[in-house]
């Protein structure tokens, strides 16, 4: 009778031990449970934009009746719950992103940033040249074009008083007197462009209406001595205007003394277009300036 009384003592005994462990554990498992940390997921986008553009910003996944809030620049910026799916923020500006996850009880960071630069903006532009401008009739003229902010393969419109002639990289035919001239480049430099495509500069033709190869009852010479040109012409003189080899006009002279002199020390040496006016005719001369 004793030995059977202590051996239900020691039963009771165990139970009361197993009871007391049984119940600690489910404490420490609850406590675990209500101090879980949220789920570490990976913050995705960023790149680069344009100055105006947006890059998508987001978050590999999430928990639903979870916070995830946007930093950027370690600064709040708005925020969203969990779905139990990916999560968007949409498109944002340039800066620096993260993202921070908030249950219940804790709050940690999730892996990973997003960081959106900008990208520069190249603003597009074109001027045209003419190979000569005044030019005798029949002579064929060279337009090329000087781009700005082109890229590697822009490509030209050329215009004909305002009726397109062809996509060429050049453009060349026998103007008639009064033609205007332009084109409209299209850049392929980067995704960040302002004023493209652009449109040229207008180039008005002057055709004088002999060919100016014989001026048999003219009597008229031009040359260029000491950086200096020379016009002498048995017709009276009204205006003369030089260009340089692109077509640009770069002296022009009203006031014509009987044997013009006209000095061109601030110009570089090279070859000119002296286009002489008179009260009959235009006459296109080339001169060498050394």
């Amino acid at each position: 009778m004793k030995t059977s009384t202590s051996g239900l003592i020691r039963i009771i005994a165990l139970i009361i031990i197993a009871f007391y462990f049984i119940t600690a554990r489910a404490e420490n498992l609850t406590q675990l449970s209500v101090n879980a940390l949220p789920v570490v997921y990976t913050v995705t986008g960023g790149g680069a934009g344009c100055q105006i553009a947006r890059v998508a910003l987001g978050l590999s996944s999430s928990e639903v009746g979870v916070k995830y809030i946007l930093l950027k620049n370690n600064e709040y910026h708005e925020e969203l719950m969990g779905t139990g799916l990916a999560l968007s923020f949409g498109n944002h500006e340039v800066g620096t992103y993260t993202v921070t996850a908030t249950n219940s009880e804790n709050t940690i960071v999730m892996t990973g940033n997003a960081v959106i630069t900008e990208i520069p903006s190249i603003s597009v532009g074109v001027e045209i040249v003419a190979s000569a401008n005044p030019v005798h009739n029949g002579a064929s003229v060279i337009f090329t074009p000087v781009p700005v902010g082109g890229g590697t393969t822009p490509t030209y419109e050329w215009f004909k008083n305002s009726v397109s002639v062809g996509v060429l990289n050049t453009y060349s035919y026998i103007p008639a007197d009064g033609d205007i001239v332009y084109a409209i480049m299209t850049s392929n430099a980067s995704s960040c462009l302002t004023g493209n495509p652009a449109t040229s500069n207008p180039i008005t033709m002057s055709v004088s209406i002999t060919s100016g190869l014989k001026d048999d009852n003219t009597k008229l010479n031009v040359y260029s001595f000491e950086k200096n040109i020379y016009v002498l012409s048995s017709e009276t003189i009204k205006q003369i205007n030089i260009y340089n080899a692109a077509g640009i006009l770069v002296k022009t002279v009203n006031d014509v003394t009987e044997t013009p002199m006209i000095s061109m020390v601030d110009k570089p040496a090279g070859c000119y277009i002296v286009s002489i006016i008179s009260d009959k005719n235009v006459y296109p001369r080339k001169v060498n300036l050394k």
